[in-house]
């Protein structure tokens, strides 16, 4: 057995570039955080090795076959235990240096916690500080890079197949949207949920401020994360508005910039931003603002309304929105359930399941639309949030925020993708005064 990681061509070993650096053996190896999935090619199986914060920024597969190996990496296993387990579990032989070239492959992709890591992360982390803006990090990959295609490709989620039509700009109604939950989904999967969405902000809001309160994927401190820098995408550069977060930040208890290294890779944000630079025709700026999670909090029986955090930070930003002589529209840049392998689940995506995760998701939208935040909370706090909607934070800052008169569901949707066996939902909605 010949172990070997690739970065591009998972199937082709004679073709690896291993890396050239010579590395110290290191006794007890320990494997960072990091998203393992499953994945097939060409009649084998691999392991997917995707690091959620993206110190690693190539994608790393793994034959299958190492994964009793992967799980000895926790740091107090030797690489002799390592060889010991293998055998004990397979009933094959790997030798030592097998092992050991492995983990230096591991090493060279900064897969392993080590010094070589933390240097490397902080190199990172200080290049993307230095930063005035911040660029595109899904252009070429979930959107073109040419602008004149993802223009063409933006516009055409609302005259498409599935789509609500083009904006008719500004509508005189009594209605004026102060808000909207919107999908982070990658576009090619959800492009059309998003047009609803920004259709009725184009002709029910009259806002040239746009709070985007996305999901924070990855990063530990601090529960709400913004960064003064703008966002850059290939259709242009969009200002965020420092006034804003200066009023945030004054007298708020918690630093507010302590983990911006998340927003570097954050597409909750980016998303919006793109959306927003395709439809919108005014002066306009935003606020990135990324949410933690209060999921285990809720679980175990504490309420927002008990988390000093949540509690200063929805004060704050109430606070801004009365001082700052700008119309502001929330939008929570959010997505529902996701459920299957990807996610950690073991059974099959079939309609029945996709029918009760239906149900439950329309049960939970029925909730916010009614602008009944304790049911919500209450809904996620029984169920133990066993779908994972990931945008209870941003939903619930959005609705004790603005406390809006009047809700309505605009459109709801699945995005099953049969090769992982998984399923994202999602949903768009507008807030009104």
């Amino acid at each position: 057995m010949e172990p070997y990681i690739s970065s591009s061509r998972l199937w082709q070993a004679d073709e690896l570039v291993l890396a050239t650096k010579v590395l110290p053996t290191m006794d007890y190896p320990k494997l960072r955080y990091v998203d393992i999935s499953p994945i097939q090619a060409e009649d084998r199986q691999f392991l997917f090795l995707s690091d959620p914060f993206h110190y690693t920024t190539e994608p790393v597969f793994v034959p299958l076959e190492l994964f009793p190996v992967l799980r000895c990496l926790d740091g107090t296993h030797s690489v002799t235990d390592i060889q010991n387990k293998f055998r004990q579990q397979t009933s094959q032989d790997l030798p030592l240096e097998v092992i050991q070239e492995f983990v230096r492959e591991l090493d060279s992709y900064f897969l392993l916690e080590n010094e070589t890591f933390y240097q490397h992360r902080q190199k990172v982390q200080d290049d993307f500080r230095a930063l005035q803006i911040r660029p595109s990090s899904l252009a070429g990959t979930s959107y073109p890079e040419d602008a004149s295609q993802l223009t063409e490709q933006l516009h055409g989620y609302f005259s498409g197949s599935g789509g609500p039509g083009k904006p008719n700009g500004s509508i005189p109604s009594d209605q004026k949207l102060i808000g909207a939950v919107i999908p982070h989904i990658d576009l090619r999967r959800g492009g059309s949920c998003f047009a609803y969405a920004y259709k009725e902000i184009v002709e029910k809001s009259d806002a040239d401020l746009y709070v985007i309160l996305g999901v924070k994927h990855a990063g530990f401190q601090g529960l709400f994360t913004t960064t003064e820098k703008d966002f850059e995408t290939p259709l242009g550069e969009t200002k965020t508005n420092r006034e804003f977060l200066d009023l945030l930040q004054n007298d708020y208890a918690f630093n507010l910039l302590e983990d911006e290294f998340a927003h570097k890779n954050e597409h909750s944000i980016e998303l919006q931003v793109v959306f927003m630079q395709a439809v919108f025709e005014n002066n306009y700026e935003i606020v990135p603002i990324i949410c933690g999670s209060f999921d285990q909090e809720l679980i175990e029986g504490k309420n927002p309304d008990q988390l000093d955090e949540v509690q200063q930070f929805i004060g704050k930003l109430r606070s801004a929105i009365k001082k700052i002589d700008r119309k502001v529209c929330l939008i929570a840049s959010v997505d529902g359930s996701h459920m299957g392998d990807r996610f950690g689940d073991s059974l099959p995506i079939d309609e029945s399941l996709l029918k009760r995760i239906q149900y439950d998701d329309l049960e939970l939208l029925r909730y916010i639309e009614n602008l009944d935040v304790s049911r919500f909370l209450n809904r996620i706090q029984v169920t133990r949030n066993q779908n994972r909607v990931d945008g209870v934070c941003p939903i619930y800052v959005l609705l004790e925020t603005l406390q809006p008169s009047s809700s309505k569901l605009l459109k709801y949707d699945q995005s099953v993708e049969s090769e992982a066996n998984s399923v994202v939902t999602f949903a768009s909605m507008g807030f009104y005064a």
